[in-house]
């Protein structure tokens, strides 16, 4: 017997998971939930210049309102970085009189953000994941090209919203997001469970291989303040830049002979089944998989395909 049940939904919309636990390990009524938002909810982001921040209010506004759960959230979204850092929000906020009135709380935490409204939140800094235990905050990234990904430790009973375009899955998001759980949670793999939502597929995404070569000599060269992928903590002189080098020229070598497609004179980056590598290799469960490719699919919005005049969907995780 499964310890959760997992219902799908889908409209015109929008694609709806929730995600139910038994009585095996939680005798609560908190439910996880995941929102694929498609191209007629509108534009969710406000970090590109073409997006009119109105209008992007007025659409989430609007999507609370048709899905009622999310009428008590507070959202939280971001800039997306492209490459594999996080946020991940413990402390309960006092959002409301947006004051901390708790001493135990680190008082930093509201220098992170700035309020949009009442309900929206935007990180000040940029990332490529939210993350929180905190039944009132649902997390919110962007999607077109990208994949979206919910992320849930059943058992802890947090949950992550994921962006993973091809640099962000090159370094490895995933594998980083667990270290951190690992570490700071104790989570166990059997709780972790992954659903991974629309994107552009291969065969749509024509890519230079010079671009991934140049592009992770940038990060070895910068050596980039970015979690290091479950190696050793930073020690003593140079150690974990080598060993993160090396892991990086590994890496590089290893997505190159498998992921990197030549067909028809052209270059192809399969990124998703990249992603799907390496979250079967961390021994997670995806428990769905959306099989719609953004750029043929005329449900969802692609950036090469629509170019300038692309729409930011929206992927939405919290616990009911």
């Amino acid at each position: 017997m499964k310890y959760y049940e997992l219902k799908k939904t889908e409209d015109n919309k929008s694609i709806v998971f929730n995600l139910k636990l038994n009585n095996l390990i939680d005798k609560s009524e908190n439910n996880f939930f995941a929102i694929f938002t498609k191209k007629t909810c509108g534009n969710l982001s406000f970090s590109n210049k073409n997006f009119n921040r109105e209008e992007t209010l007025k659409n989430i506004n609007e999507i609370a309102l048709y899905l009622e759960f999310l009428n008590n959230k507070k959202i939280f979204g971001l800039k997306l970085q492209h490459l594999n850092n996080f946020f991940f929000i413990e402390e309960k906020i006092d959002i409301n009189n947006f004051t901390n009135k708790n001493e135990n709380i680190d008082k930093n935490i509201y220098k992170l953000f700035y309020k949009i409204n009442e309900r929206y939140f935007f990180f000040k800094e940029e990332a490529d994941a939210i993350g929180s235990n905190q039944k009132s905050i649902t997390s919110l990234i962007t999607y077109a090209d990208c994949i979206p990904i919910a992320f849930f430790d059943l058992k802890n009973k947090l949950f992550f919203s994921i962006h993973s375009g091809w640099k962000t899955t090159a370094l490895n998001i995933i594998r980083n997001i667990i270290y951190f759980l690992k570490k700071n949670f104790n989570s166990n793999n059997d709780f972790l469970k992954v659903i991974i939502g629309p994107s552009i597929f291969s065969d749509s995404y024509s890519f230079n291989p010079d671009s991934l070569k140049n592009f992770f000599n940038e990060i070895i060269l910068k050596n980039y303040e970015i979690f290091k992928n479950g190696l050793n903590e930073k020690i003593e002189n140079n150690t974990i830049h080598e060993n993160y080098e090396k892991y990086l020229i590994e890496r590089l070598n290893f997505i190159k002979k498998n992921f990197i497609i030549y067909r028809n004179k052209n270059y192809f980056f399969n990124f998703r089944e990249l992603l799907i590598n390496d979250i079967k290799s961390c021994d997670i469960e995806i428990i769905d998989l959306i099989d719609r490719d953004t750029f043929s699919d005329n449900e969802f919005s692609s950036f090469r395909k629509d170019g300038e005049k692309f729409i930011a969907q929206g992927l939405f995780t919290g616990i009911i």
